[in-house]
């Protein structure tokens, strides 16, 4: 891989693997991406898409792929949250904790923030 940076002459803040002190290291947001990653048979399996909420993983298996907790859509519980169903009414509807929801709600607005930014 760093070979193939120093060929094309990618710039220093897009490589992923830089050196440093003669030790192969990667850059902040391939070491980011690794810290986010969940493998399997050495494979990205899932991802966890925002640090600030570790319960919503992204996994092609459950839910296409879409952010969700435990198979649930975040979408799914925060457009039910807008619509008026209380955060134990989706706890118990989905069969979720009361934090699993928070943290579908958290990461639906994070998310829509980023999004319109």
């Amino acid at each position: 891989m760093r070979i193939v940076q120093e060929r094309v002459e990618l710039e220093s803040p897009l490589q992923l693997v830089v050196v440093r002190n003669g030790q192969v290291v990667l850059a902040d947001a391939a070491e980011r991406f690794y810290s986010a990653a969940g493998y399997s048979d050495d494979v990205v399996a899932r991802l966890t898409p925002d640090v600030r909420t570790p319960d919503v993983t992204m996994n092609p298996r459950t839910a296409f792929g879409r952010p969700s907790v435990r198979g649930v859509r975040t979408e799914s519980l925060a457009e039910d949250f807008r619509a008026g169903t209380t955060r134990a009414e989706l706890a118990d509807l989905y069969d979720l904790s009361p934090s699993e929801v928070d943290a579908a709600i958290r990461f639906e607005l994070i998310a829509g923030s980023e999004r319109s930014a």
